[in-house]
């Protein structure tokens, strides 16, 4: 996730659209969606804890072994082998040959690991020690050698019968007996055997695997550990589902070392008793022709002693290695742990959403904050427009005192600045997309001129999606499509009080024409405009959006000024620069931005 923060700083040092980034918006836009991190921790709780209880719980078994090469021991006079002391050897060849696979197989063999047996509860399947299990199963003589794969019973104790399902690969074999307490032998030559009555609604899986399969559990697991060389200590252990059955392991494992090993050392003491035998017969018939006598005899004094500590090694019965800590489990389970899943729901319940919104909030230029949106454009921001909430259009009245209807109050003085001469008196209201609160804040900031006594007409030039009817609740069916496509040619016909101010008259858009762009690019439209100034003090332009729509360009050249309407989520870095573009290239008239939306 780190990576994620660092990579994107890079892109956005590099890259000049988003020089509006800043930490603020950052973390409001994370509150904001404050519900994506709840749902994203509630689910892996969920699923961590399952996954937890679900799983089998992983237990450590460990034996220390004192492994004791032969250059540890030397002869003494009428004593025999005496381990030396203070020493430090290499071992790793001996440890290597303890922990190897053909040690670890045999020893497999001898134990007859092969099946091992679970019984559910809960969510779990429990591993049963094989002495103790409710099940006993047996294979005929050869059964191992012949399978090369896995053989997994499904044993299910019903209310009257108990279903055996037997499957092996893709082959699937079932069988239903009333009873287990006699043995019952199934096709494939296995025989079930319950050793316990069991209960209705019991679950079992027992499975008989080949040896190689039974290595795969110890091959790579089982760890050694050198921590003491001065005593040649070797620490075995291992983190596994079954305890029980590695604790035989280790210390089968010692027992079959310590029988190769001394056989090893027996048989090549023998093969050298031989060839010094051999040696000193020679000697012995070199000798009457010898001069050098004494040198002769010096050297079968020494090979006789060689000879001497190889027969003490024959008969020597001490093991190479000698378990020092009899191999055990642990009580504590070393995983899943309680710790580990906690933290892991707390990085992934909170990390992962975190990410993912981060790259959201980065890539997908978006704009969210005010700040952001005052960075991107090039016009004049004029002012921010708090969120109502979709229940409340209306936020303006005569004495209303709420946040909204103040800053609609300072808007409205944020315009009049904006003004370039008393004649000015056309304002149109757009944004770059559908659903920007363009219409809230017409209707509004049109209400919020009435209260100065200025006789206004909020005229709805949005001829695709009118929502100013909607907004003041009026249902006249007439409107400017009714004067532009010539249907009314009397503008008192055409105004309609708007019921929330007396200084405020309604003009709605009508019916929805078929041809928008060519009544809005005809002369009526201008005529119209030329009798509403000479009627009215200030004229409050609602319109379609501009990307795409070309209704806002031909409507603008009635009006004064332009105001762009932002809001958190749907406006982004490109519609801010189309603003810009709009504004260098004088497509429309004195262009101004407001935010709308604060949260």
């Amino acid at each position: 996730m780190v990576r994620i923060f660092v990579n994107s700083y890079i892109f956005m040092e590099n890259n000049p659209i988003n020089e509006t980034f800043d930490l603020k918006s950052l973390f409001r836009y994370f509150v904001r969606n404050w519900y994506w991190f709840v749902i994203s921790f509630v689910l892996f709780a969920c699923a961590l804890f399952y996954y937890r209880a679900a799983k089998p719980q992983l237990i450590k078994v460990e034996t220390i072994v004192h492994i004791r090469p032969m250059d540890e021991f030397v002869i003494t006079q009428g004593s025999g082998l005496v381990p030396t002391t203070n020493k430090t050897v290499d071992i790793a060849e001996e440890r290597a040959a303890l922990m190897s696979r053909d040690v670890t197989l045999e020893a497999i063999n001898e134990l007859k690991l092969n099946v091992s047996y679970q019984k559910r509860e809960g969510l779990q399947w429990v591993e049963q020690d094989r002495f103790n299990s409710d099940l006993e199963v047996t294979y005929p003589e050869g059964f191992l050698t012949d399978s090369m794969k896995a053989i997994v019973l499904h044993v299910l104790a019903l209310d009257n019968s108990i279903e055996i399902n037997c499957k092996q690969s893709s082959k699937e074999c079932r069988t239903t007996v009333p009873s287990l307490s006699e043995p019952v032998v199934l096709k494939n030559g296995l025989t079930v055997k319950a050793l316990q009555a069991l209960n209705s609604g019991d679950r079992y899986q027992v499975t008989i695997a080949p040896s190689k399969e039974v290595l795969k559990r110890y091959d790579n697991k089982i760890k050694t550990e050198y921590p003491y060389r001065s005593k040649a200590m070797v620490v075995i252990s291992m983190q596994t589902v079954r305890p029980y059955e590695a604790v035989e392991v280790f210390t089968k494992q010692v027992e079959i070392y310590n029988r190769i090993m001394v056989d090893m050392r027996q048989q090549a003491a023998r093969e050298a008793i031989e060839a010094i035998d051999t040696h000193i017969a020679e000697l012995n018939q070199q000798r009457p022709a010898a001069k050098n006598k004494e040198v002769i005899d010096q050297l079968i004094w020494a090979l006789t002693q060689k000879r001497e500590e190889k027969a003490l090694l024959i008969d020597a019965t001490s093991n190479p290695a000698v378990v020092v800590t009899q191999a055990h489990q642990f009580p504590k389970v070393v995983s899943p742990s309680v710790i580990v899943t906690i933290m892991l729901i707390i990085i992934f319940g909170i990390g992962l959403p975190l990410s993912i919104l981060f790259l959201i909030f980065v890539i997908s230029g978006k704009i969210y904050t005010q700040y952001q949106f005052s960075k991107c454009i090039r016009v004049p921001f004029i002012g921010q427009i708090l969120f109502s909430g979709k229940n409340m259009p209306i936020v303006v009245a005569e004495g209303a005192q709420s946040a909204q209807a103040e800053q609609f109050n300072i808007l409205r003085m944020q315009i009049l600045r904006q003004l370039k001469s008393d004649t000015d008196k056309v304002i149109m209201v757009t944004s770059c997309v559908h659903g920007e609160g363009k219409s809230y804040v017409a209707s509004n900031l049109a209400l919020s001129f009435a209260l100065l006594n200025k006789h206004v007409a909020l005229v709805d030039m949005n001829l695709r999606h009118p929502a100013v009817n909607r907004i003041f609740a009026c249902n006249t069916n007439h409107g400017i499509t009714d004067y532009l496509n010539g249907a009314i040619t009397a503008l008192d016909k055409l105004a309609v009080p708007s019921g929330k101010h007396q200084c405020l008259d309604l003009i709605l858009a009508g019916s929805v024409p078929t041809n928008p762009a060519d009544l809005l690019q005809g002369e009526k439209l201008d005529q119209l405009f030329t009798q509403l100034r000479k009627n009215y003090d200030l004229i409050i332009v609602d319109t379609a959006q501009a990307i795409n729509i070309s209704d806002a360009f031909l409507a603008n050249r009635v009006c004064d000024e332009t105001i762009f309407i932002g809001f958190p989520g749907k406006t982004t870095e490109e519609m801010a620069n189309f603003i810009n573009r709009a504004a260098d290239m004088h497509q429309m008239n004195n262009i101004v931005a407001v935010w709308n939306g604060v949260r």
